[in-house]
Order: C-alpha cells, then sequence, then structure tokens
C-alpha cells in the first residue's frame, strides 16, 4: 500500500471536486490541505469503507473496491492489487482468500 500521495498513480474521487483521490491498490487520499493524508478505511459488510466529507459532514462512506472501479474503469480491480490491500488489513485466513476470489472472479450485478 502507498504511503506516499502520487498524482500520476491516482485519480481523483467523482463528485468531490479533487478533494480526494484514489490509487489502484485501494489507497484513498485526502487533499483538503497542503500535504495528501491517507485516509483510514473501516470493515463493511462486502470488504474496506471509507468516510467521505464534504462541508465538514461526513457525506459518504462507499466500499474502497467501488471507488477503484469506478476511477480506473468499469472492470472489476485485479485481486492481486485490491486483494493484496484487503490482505494487509484482514489477514490472509482461508475465508479472506475465499471472499477475495469470490469477490472479483464473477461478474458485477452490483447496481452502484
Amino acid at each position: 500500500m502507498s504511503d506516499q500521495y502520487d498524482p500520476q498513480q491516482c485519480m481523483p474521487i467523482e463528485g468531490f471536486d479533487g478533494q480526494y483521490a484514489v490509487c489502484p491498490d485501494g489507497t484513498v487520499w485526502s487533499l483538503h490541505d497542503d500535504e495528501p493524508t491517507k485516509k483510514q478505511t473501516f470493515a463493511g459488510e462486502h470488504g474496506p469503507r471509507v468516510a467521505l466529507y464534504r462541508f465538514g459532514r461526513r457525506v459518504y462512506q462507499p466500499y474502497v473496491h467501488v471507488l477503484v472501479r469506478r476511477a480506473f474503469g468499469d472492470e472489476r480491480p485485479e485481486p492481486r492489487d485490491l486483494g493484496w490491500y484487503i490482505r494487509e488489513h484482514y489477514g490472509d485466513a482461508d475465508e479472506v482468500e475465499e471472499w477475495i476470489q469470490d469477490t472479483f472472479s464473477q461478474e458485477s450485478t452490483d447496481a452502484d
């Protein structure tokens, strides 16, 4: 996972006027201040989520994999990219590996 913001690797998150960016590995950055700040994620039912704020209020808590998919194309992220991020936060237990394979190896039925 990225520890330093690289604007050439990251894409702005749609609808936030350039205040947030997401990288292919699932790192989400806040660009509110002079120095980019890595956002903390939290566990959601279907993977890591992140809280995004506007006007000082939390307005959106998207799944990180949805942000990656929207920013970098309609295809699901490769398991080696986002799977690595998930393993880093949730471990590499058999259930986690199974979830990664189930989530990233089938067609999307999300209506996001």
